[in-house]
């Protein structure tokens, strides 16, 4: 399964950057962009993984209006950034 999925993205302050997804309200940190998301795909998969031993997978996929393709039996995130802020 190939899932689609918005991030924002917030650099600056004590935490390095920030990217979350709106759609789950999950929320990762890293040093630089490219660690902060690599933590928040982890936090994706995770949580797929739950939900696909769960039998729920596409189901709640589909009540969140998220897209993917294919079929839950592993799970490939792709991550794409909406927006880019600088904390103050």
């Amino acid at each position: 399964m190939k899932l689609y999925m918005d991030v924002e993205l917030r650099f600056g302050g004590r935490c390095g950057v920030e990217a979350r997804s709106p759609d789950l309200r999950l929320t990762s940190h890293g040093l630089d962009e490219s660690e902060a998301l690599q933590s928040l795909r982890r936090g994706v998969v995770a949580w797929c993984e739950g939900l696909r031993l769960i039998g729920k997978l596409e189901k709640v996929l589909r009540e969140k209006g998220l897209n993917w393709e294919g079929d839950g039996k592993s799970v490939l995130v792709e991550l794409h950034p909406v927006n880019s802020r600088v904390n103050s």
